[in-house]
């Protein structure tokens, strides 16, 4: 079913009923339907959050333009695949990816005071939960796990605030 057909469906109605396959799945309200929203939205901003501490990180060290092309390069040429951001003159940080940023953060590790405190294994492992409970969020995947999502993505934050 359309997400757009069961807003305006939940809008006009008490209850709908939704289907797969022909058989009955869920009966959804609003009120339980706006709660699921508002979860939802709360790990976008957490993500939000985290994507903005790891950028903070990289930007509070030191790192340059030229120094991420390069790292990054290096990686695309080692893997084959071509990083297309690379040719734009756009504010750089706003462009990378999470697995960009992950990549970064593991070849500066070292570099980053605030890191030290943590093992590098450990910390790029927590990044890399975060970044896949962001990809499973972005395709709706185990939405079940909404409440743990949040304090994973809140936590691995916490670790990173300059």
């Amino acid at each position: 079913t359309d997400l757009a057909r069961v807003a305006e469906d939940v809008h006009n109605f008490s209850i709908v009923l939704l289907e797969v396959d022909h058989q009955l799945k869920w009966a959804i309200s609003p009120k339980p339907l706006a709660h699921a929203f508002a979860k939802i939205t709360s790990i976008y901003t957490a993500i939000l959050s985290l994507e903005t501490a790891m950028k903070h990180l990289l930007h509070s060290s030191g790192l340059k333009r030229n120094d991420i092309l390069s790292l990054l390069s290096e990686g695309a040429s080692k893997s084959g695949k071509e990083e297309f951001f690379l040719r734009s003159d756009d504010f750089i940080f706003d462009k990378l990816t999470q697995m960009e940023l992950i990549k970064l953060i593991d070849a500066r590790f070292n570099d980053i005071e605030r890191l030290r405190p943590y093992k590098k294994d450990y910390l790029l492992g927590e990044l890399n939960n975060a970044r896949k409970i962001r990809n499973d969020l972005m395709h709706f995947k185990n939405l079940e796990q909404l409440s743990e999502w949040l304090t994973t993505i809140e936590s691995v934050t916490d670790q990173l605030k300059v």
